[in-house]
């Protein structure tokens, strides 16, 4: 799901970062160590989505 929203352009950068930092945040509370993985490798990329 998360590659999927990846790749429908979400928007890590948006609002100061915070969804990036929010997002690194519930996935590391809850264990999701590959979707944190994911979710870095994306933001690093500097691919620019959309705002949602």
């Amino acid at each position: 799901m998360v590659q999927l929203l990846l790749n429908a352009d979400a928007d890590l950068r948006g609002n100061g970062h915070m969804q990036y930092k929010r997002a690194l945040q519930l996935a590391s509370n809850n264990g999701h160590n590959a979707v944190r993985r994911l979710i870095e490798a994306h933001y690093k990329s500097g691919v620019v989505g959309v705002q949602c």
